[in-house]
């Protein structure tokens, strides 16, 4: 059962038992359940960690790329510096 869901199922339930005095407290535990649950789908925080961290990624595969380039150009000047020796 997805969140959206379970939220609707929520809300359904709400409302079959509001008004009816033997489920006074399981319709405040329904409100507090739908109420985290809204919450929940609202909250974005956790997209931005993932964009950072895809950013992150991003950054560590350009430098490989760019290092393993530069070791190339570093490995023929020690060449050529060994050889000259």
């Amino acid at each position: 059962m997805t969140t959206e869901e379970r939220l609707a199922d929520l809300k359904r339930k709400l409302r079959a038992r509001q008004g009816q005095s033997a489920y006074r407290d399981n319709v405040v535990a329904i409100q507090n359940e739908i109420a985290r649950l809204e919450a929940f789908l609202k909250d974005q925080s956790g997209v931005t960690i993932v964009e950072y961290g895809m950013i992150a990624a991003l950054i560590a595969v350009e430098l490989v790329v760019v290092l393993e380039g530069v070791g190339f150009s570093l490995q023929g000047v020690f060449d050529a510096v060994g050889n000259s020796i």
